[in-house]
């Protein structure tokens, strides 16, 4: 069976300046893809690469078993919702709403009942006859979704749609975003640059960096087993270490470095750990209490490196976490990340 996109070796230049690289993946029909990464790293391009808004210069674009690599926006089976809403200002919300089967002709009765429910859908049942101005941006996002929503669409493209959002409504939106796109089985792909987002919406991540994409997984693998030392250090907290070979678990003869995350970090008051664990010398610099876990950051005895281990309350209280205090922390091997020195971060 064949997935329901497939990107073929998509390339995109703006002058000199390679947005794309060679991106290929497929999405299976159903799934809820999020493309992750910072500023400029090429997530909105290739977004309006498969929406059509942008043309593509190299490669094949494949929905539904059709090739629409070259296909007008028009002409392809998508809805989108921006970042800004786009919603029509003079137009109340039944009519934002309603403006796509009106130019499919809709018959009256067939947009009143649509655009009704899809008020009741996503729990705006009495603003048909507002206007977008009189409405919070948490509804006015709702509204075009379903406006996006409203002609079924096989894909769904959601361009950052909940940056602009405070961060209680944007928490309660992307709930209601997923359980929206569960119900519907709609294929749904969208861009953030916000990795708490991505992590509780997707079923499957592509972390993007300079146009090309570093790592497509499952947000516990992206998570667990970053595929580079970019990927380590933008999904989460990573701590790095750089062990030269045959010193402290380093690998004779092989400079590298370690990630590992904070909360597999331990404290012990002697460097007596077990035999698979690494053990470091670190003095204590300072703590913040985070209600379910201190957070500790220590300074390397024989080095300026630092690292922040997140230690669960419960634990607080065996250990002297004083600032000025030394100790030894120690971690897991089989906890440990390990990345070449040459990585770029």
């Amino acid at each position: 069976m064949k997935p329901f996109l497939s990107l073929e070796n998509l390339n995109k230049q703006f002058g000199q300046f390679a947005a794309l690289n060679d991106i290929s993946m497929t999405i299976e029909k159903g799934e809820f893809i999020c493309f992750l990464g910072p500023s400029g790293c090429g997530k909105t391009t290739l977004l309006r690469m498969i929406a059509g808004l942008e043309s593509c210069e190299q490669g094949q674009i494949w929905q539904n078993g059709a090739n629409i690599t070259h296909l007008p926006p028009e002409k392809r089976d998508f809805g989108i919702v921006f970042q800004s809403y786009a919603l029509f200002p003079n137009l109340t919300v039944f009519e934002n709403i309603a403006i796509g089967l009106r130019q499919q002709r809709a018959s009256k009765v067939a947009i009143e009942q649509q655009v009704n429910h899809w008020l009741e859908t996503i729990g705006l049942p009495e603003i048909g006859d507002k206007f977008p101005g009189q409405l919070s941006g948490g509804q006015q996002q709702r509204v075009a979704l379903a406006r996006a929503l409203i002609l079924s669409p096989g894909l769904l493209l959601l361009d950052e749609p909940l940056s602009a959002l405070d961060a209680k409504v944007r928490i309660h939106l992307r709930e209601t975003i997923r359980t929206l796109q569960k119900q519907l089985g709609i294929t749904t792909i969208m861009v953030t640059h916000d990795q708490e987002e991505a992590m509780a919406m997707a079923d499957r991540i592509v972390v993007m960096n300079h146009g090309v994409v570093e790592q497509i997984g499952t947000p516990q693998a992206i998570y667990q087993q970053p595929a580079s030392r970019f990927v380590a250090g933008f999904i989460g907290v990573m701590n790095f270490l750089d062990l030269a070979g045959g010193k402290k678990g380093g690998k004779k003869g092989q400079p590298h470095i370690i990630g590992v995350r904070p909360e597999d970090i331990h404290l012990t008051a002697s460097a007596a750990g077990s035999a698979d664990s690494l053990q470091i010398p670190v003095r204590i610099e300072r703590t913040e209490f985070q209600g379910p876990l201190l957070r500790v950051e220590c300074q390397l005895i024989d080095c300026s490196s630092t690292l922040r281990a997140d230690i669960p309350i419960h634990q607080v209280t065996t250990a002297n976490l004083t600032p000025g205090t030394e100790t030894c922390v120690w971690i897991e091997h089989r906890r440990m990340q390990h990345f070449r020195q040459e990585e770029a971060v």
